[in-house]
């Protein structure tokens, strides 16, 4: 079932009388009980799509819709009840914490947010106390304050934050990247039991490749604010079907050293402002031809749910209807 479902989303901001096209036209979408990596470099507009999806920036053009209704920019009035299934987990658990407040008065705040307001004092604690042990960490935390904890007690905490508002999604952006190794390790895996337990979806933004890979059913690719390959992470990593996809594989470096240095993608992200025609990717491209710098690909199927949008594939299949509709190459 389609939980959340993007369709040609674009933001743009407008930057000393510039306009910025942070998200250029993607589109994608997240199932229930499923979890969707998004990857890209940085600057390429994973955060900016991940905010219109929740509501806190407004599209210029396209549409988003969680659970079937339409998700519209947040204004002064309260958030509909129905659209309070999306949570987010940001970046840095302290700074998304309040660190004047206790942390079982935080969580609470969740409770009252998602309709429990009706709940007594005692069973506000009693289902704070649940939260806590869902997230792994011990229920008199309740009582302790945001800076008597490590990174990834905090991030744990913003996680039982999020579920208290009982969400049927949660937006992860980049929340393991301010953890050591072993807390990102322990935050993957909580995610994905989550995940699991209570078959909400999951929008797992990060750059750490290994993890997405493990942790995600499908992957999408963006490049410059658009969508430029999608489907199931283990066809994406093993047979990625866009160059740029390619090459973000290419730039991970071996475990065990062995193939010498990854291989690096040459230039920079262009600027969005000024995007370059056709395909954006094609001035980094090593395997750019002749329509890519002039012709915008669409994103088409490769195999099966798997899709890409590279002119290398529409190019392939005019081929071979080529070749069908004349076997023995006769003119």
């Amino acid at each position: 079932m389609t939980l959340v479902s993007v369709t040609d989303a674009e933001v743009v901001y407008h930057r000393h009388g510039r306009a910025v096209r942070a998200v250029a036209g993607a589109s994608l979408t997240v199932d229930r009980g499923e979890v969707l990596g998004l990857v890209g470099e940085s600057g390429c507009g994973k955060s900016t799509l991940a905010k219109a999806i929740l509501g806190l920036v407004p599209l210029t053009a396209g549409q988003i819709e969680f659970d079937g209704q339409r998700v519209e920019p947040l204004g002064r009035a309260a958030r509909p009840m129905a659209l309070r299934g999306m949570q987010m987990v940001f970046q840095d658990p302290y700074s998304s914490l309040n660190p004047r407040r206790r942390i079982g008065e935080q969580i609470a705040d969740g409770i009252v947010l998602s309709g429990q307001a009706t709940l007594r004092k005692g069973e506000q604690r009693a289902r704070v106390a649940e939260l806590l042990e869902r997230v792994q960490l011990p229920t008199e935390f309740a009582r302790r304050y945001p800076h008597e904890f490590s990174g990834g007690q905090r991030q744990r905490i913003a996680i039982a934050r999020a579920l208290a508002a009982e969400p049927r999604l949660i937006v992860a952006d980049e929340a393991i990247s301010a953890l050591d190794v072993s807390a990102q390790a322990s935050i993957a895996n909580l995610l994905a039991s989550l995940v699991a337990e209570m078959n909400m979806g999951l929008l797992f933004i990060s750059h750490d490749l290994g993890i997405v890979r493990q942790l995600s059913d499908r992957i999408a690719v963006m490049y410059l604010g658009q969508v430029v390959e999608t489907g199931p992470a283990a066809d994406v990593w093993s047979r990625s079907a866009h160059p740029y996809g390619q090459a973000l594989i290419g730039a991970i470096p071996s475990v065990d050293g062995g193939g010498g240095l990854p291989t690096d993608l040459p230039g920079d992200v262009p600027d969005p402002a000024a995007p370059p025609p056709g395909c954006r990717f094609h001035p980094r491209c090593p395997k750019a031809f002749a329509p890519c710098s002039t012709l915008v690909p669409e994103l088409l199927p490769v195999a099966g749910s798997h899709l890409a949008a590279c002119h290398l594939h529409t190019h392939a299949r005019a081929e071979s209807a080529s070749t069908d509709r004349n076997p023995l190459g006769a003119s």
